[in-house]
């Protein structure tokens, strides 16, 4: 199991956090637009929270293509572009409330699930089937749970905000896979 990020901070905050959990992961500081691994090599890659920050999907899928043995799998998630994400992502929890750093997120660079299709199609990877398109919303905490995370250190949002769920709804964020064939 190998974990790649582009921030070396990132790359150590994982390596301590696998540590402390007795995790055998392996680390490495590297760019999606040019992963450090031989052509055909990696069985699956999981891309979590990444889509939605890329300038350029054409040459990161491009990249995941080559990187993919045949038949592997890429699966992912990230942030539909929509009103209602906008509204979520940008406007409450980065701009409101500050809990997501800085500018961290640009709507425009968030990715329907048509979009995102298509670049794969063009990178060759074959899209999972429609009915595998899931959508995911975060929970909310009931009070009293929300108010003991709140004084045991959790951050406000943090606090009032549960694991996200899988839903059928696309409008915040969803998940999907394609595979090389």
């Amino acid at each position: 199991l190998i974990g790649i990020d582009v921030s070396a901070r990132s790359i150590e905050t994982a390596r301590k956090r696998a540590s402390d959990r007795s995790l055998s992961i392996d680390y490495v500081v590297g760019d999606i637009y040019s992963l450090p691994f031989p052509a055909n090599s990696i069985d699956a890659i999981i891309c979590s929270d990444v889509l939605e920050h890329l300038f350029d999907l054409p040459s990161a899928f491009a990249s995941i293509f080559t990187a993919l043995k045949p038949n592997a799998i890429l699966t992912f998630d990230t942030i539909n572009r929509t009103p209602t994400s906008y509204y979520l992502t940008i406007w409450i929890l980065q701009d409101l409330l500050r809990a997501i750093q800085g500018d961290a997120h640009d709507h425009r660079l968030y990715v329907t699930p048509a979009e995102v299709h298509a670049v794969m199609r063009a990178s060759r990877l074959k899209p999972g089937p429609d009915r595998d398109l899931v959508g995911m919303r975060p929970g909310v905490r009931l009070p009293p749970v929300a108010l003991y995370r709140l004084m045991t250190g959790g951050g406000f949002v943090m606090s009032v905000l549960a694991e996200f769920r899988l839903t059928s709804d696309l409008s915040i964020s969803y998940l999907h896979w394609c595979h090389k064939v």
